[in-house]
């Protein structure tokens, strides 16, 4: 075998098994990335905008839903007041923790398409 096809092999193995241990990284990744949503959606999360009225009063304004957009009222109470904007705050976590598995997930489907028989489907 002649040196040069010696070096392309060689190459292309050290491609592979790059390649091997992104995917391996990606996969390990989205698995904690998953686990992260799981716990945190355990705990509670809630969909809404904290709004302060008279800077004392706590509400939540959430998502627009037929057209009409629903205010909770929380009150001054600190536990709830902690409470609600906790669970904003994990809604907020778990969104830009989809938005990462996602960006993972459309990487690894952009890889499997690019080797031979496999399938783009399995991610």
């Amino acid at each position: 075998m002649s040196p040069s096809r010696r070096g392309l092999l060689h190459d292309t193995f050290q491609g592979l098994t790059e390649l091997q241990a992104r995917i391996q990284d990606h996969a390990r990744r989205s698995d904690h990335l998953q686990r992260e949503i799981a716990r945190l959606e355990r705990q509670g999360t809630t969909a809404a905008r904290p709004h302060w009225r008279a800077g004392r009063y706590l509400y939540l304004v959430h998502p627009q839903r037929d057209g009409r957009r629903r205010r909770e009222y929380v009150g001054v109470n600190p536990t709830r007041v902690a409470r609600a904007l906790y669970q904003v705050e994990r809604w907020e976590r778990v969104q830009a923790l989809r938005a990462e598995l996602a960006e993972l997930e459309d990487q690894l489907r952009h890889i499997a398409a690019r080797l031979p028989g496999t399938s783009a489907s399995i991610w």
